[in-house]
């Protein structure tokens, strides 16, 4: 599963349990699609419970804190993406957000369906160029 960074990290999606709180109160240790295929932030017992087919593929580990950018001056490295042999990644790109890993330390970053432009990656403060889409 791939790690990704905020600077703070958001409470589980999910509601609670118990019929007294609404929400769940937990940090999320997740970013994943659910089993209804909705991306969710989720806690270490949501994500066990409706993490959907591919998460662990497609999800992120959630870590807090944010990495130094590097200067706006340094040469941006290209971000990866599933090959075009992968047609159901780019099906569903179509539609959805993409995902572009940094080379440098694997951290993802979701972007939109037509995303063209360049980034500091939260993993490791690189920058990194997103693709142009095949489309």
């Amino acid at each position: 599963m791939k790690e990704k960074r905020l600077e703070e990290l958001p409470k589980c999606d999910f509601q609670n349990l118990s019929p007294v709180i609404d929400m769940c109160s937990i940090y999320a240790k997740y970013d994943a699609p659910t089993e209804s295929g909705t991306w969710a932030f989720m806690c270490e017992a949501h994500y066990k419970m409706h993490a959907g087919k591919g998460a662990d593929k497609l999800g992120f580990k959630l870590i807090e804190g944010i990495a130094e950018p590097v200067s706006k001056n340094t040469k941006a490295v290209h971000g990866i993406e599933p090959g075009l042999d992968d047609l159901e990644y780019w099906e569903n790109a179509l539609f959805n957000d993409r995902e572009v890993e940094c080379p440098e330390c694997g951290c993802g970053k979701r972007v939109e369906p037509d995303a063209h432009y360049v980034y500091n990656c939260e993993g490791c403060g690189i920058r990194v160029k997103v693709p142009m889409p095949p489309i």
